[in-house]
């Protein structure tokens, strides 16, 4: 069942959308929950969704060179879960497994693209709004090395 505009709204991704384009995606997504370490997507797996995290954390892992999976990130509340979903070859670059319960906003990553090449505006600032999380982190990043 699709969710209401008003959730949508409470994640600081959708805050600054039009009334019409929060409807627009609210048949897209769906709340979900998952116990604690619940596989949410595997790296190089197609990325049909897009995660947006409302509560809990999840992990990220990255396979480099021949060694095994390495955590390279953990999401909290309020952050997306894996972004690459938005861009080709629209394939997740990580692994996700939740840390804690979670319950988080799922899009069909498929549509919600469709949707930002017909209304630029939307596209516009859905990948601003990501792109800010992504330069918050790098920054953190550089601060605590």
């Amino acid at each position: 069942m699709p969710i209401q505009v008003t959730q949508l709204q409470e994640h600081p991704c959708f805050r600054e959308l039009t009334e019409d384009q929060l409807r627009c995606i609210s048949p897209l997504a769906k709340v979900a929950s998952f116990p604690p370490g619940r596989k949410l997507f595997g790296e190089g797996t197609p990325g049909d969704y897009l995660y947006f995290l409302t509560s809990g954390s999840v992990d990220l892992f990255y396979h480099l060179g021949e060694g095994g999976p390495v955590k390279v990130d953990r999401v909290t509340a309020e952050e997306f879960v894996d972004c690459s979903v938005l861009i080709p070859p629209y394939k997740y670059t990580a692994t996700a497994q939740s840390v804690t319960e979670i319950t988080l906003l799922e899009i069909d990553a498929r549509v919600l693209r469709h949707l930002m090449k017909e209304d630029g505006q939307l596209g516009f600032a859905i990948q601003q709004h990501i792109l800010q999380i992504l330069m918050d982190q790098v920054i953190w990043f550089r601060l605590s090395a």
